[in-house]
């Protein structure tokens, strides 16, 4: 048959990537938090002050970060919209 390749219409960024998911993720895990667990605001806060709560605080603004920190490693590379 042949092989099939997937190509995006130019070399530009994903427009996804404008930053409106964390404007979104940060909301939702904030109502989560109040909604589910039942704490308050100051207790989510204060729950990142111990170690297992610095490491989650890490790991949450890494995840919201990752988008970003993708796009700049792959426009060093000079691979901006290349399917890997």
């Amino acid at each position: 048959m042949g092989h099939s390749t997937i190509r995006r219409a130019s070399n530009t960024p994903c427009d996804d990537l404008d930053g409106s998911d964390r404007g979104l993720l940060f909301p939702a895990e904030i109502a989560g938090v109040v909604w589910v667990r039942g704490l308050s605001l100051q207790e989510y806060v204060a729950s990142f002050v111990t170690a297992p709560g610095v490491i989650s605080l890490v790991m949450f603004l890494l995840f919201a970060a990752m988008p970003t920190l993708a796009l700049v490693t792959l426009s060093i590379r000079g691979r901006v919209g290349v399917i890997f």
